[in-house]
């Protein structure tokens, strides 16, 4: 498909170090005009698996395979913190409503882990919500009472889970879960008022 920011390039290319020709100029001014990236940010050294918006949009947490997430000032493009997970990659990172929390997935040796931090983020480790499981795409509902987020009970196959922020320390008691099917549930979306929630399901192939 068309990607706006390689035709950019390939048609700088074309102007500056091959002979000039109408078609290099013109495919330039093309590129110009469908470039609709206004910035971009640099700073992790493997690849970025989620990107997200604090809730005022002055800031954006990423997660990255580098064992990292870094919070953004969206401005300047400048990084406010960089936090590392020892363990392993951070798969997932969402805001809370209220933006004084983040949820974010990360990853051990046995596992994929929940963990809730404080913002700015100071660590990771000592916030673990849930224990090693295989969980991904935590989503805050609209009155940051509950997490939405999937996990798999067995091989290639996920259901969709919540669990009450209120629990503490006593999380493995209060995950409530959603939907039950030999398939899998992905994609958890709540509805702007938090009484639905909207997924996906490879149910039907």
């Amino acid at each position: 498909g068309n990607v706006p920011e390689r035709s950019f390039s390939l048609a700088l290319i074309a102007l500056e170090d091959f002979p000039y020709t109408v078609q290099a100029e013109r495919a330039l001014s093309l590129a110009i005009q469908n470039n609709r990236v206004l910035d971009v940010f640099t700073g992790h050294t493997g690849a970025v698996n989620s990107a997200a918006y604090s809730p005022d949009g002055t800031k954006l947490v990423t997660a990255s395979d580098d064992q990292s997430i870094i919070v953004w000032d969206v401005v300047t493009g400048d990084h406010i913190v960089t936090i590392s997970n020892p363990d392993g990659r951070v798969l997932d990172a969402d805001w809370s409503p209220d933006g004084n929390q983040m949820a974010l997935i990360a990853t051990e040796e046995s596992g994929n882990n929940l963990y809730l931090v404080a913002t700015p983020p100071t660590s990771i480790r000592p916030s673990r919500l849930l224990g090693a499981g295989n969980y991904a795409m935590p989503r805050w509902s609209p009155d940051g009472r509950h997490l939405i987020f999937t996990a798999a009970r067995v091989a290639d196959l996920s259901d969709i889970f919540m669990l009450d922020i209120a629990c503490g320390s006593d999380c493995d008691g209060q995950i409530y879960q959603m939907t039950s099917t030999l398939s899998i549930e992905t994609f958890p979306v709540w509805s702007p008022d938090g009484r639905t929630l909207s997924y996906t399901s490879y149910r039907n192939g």
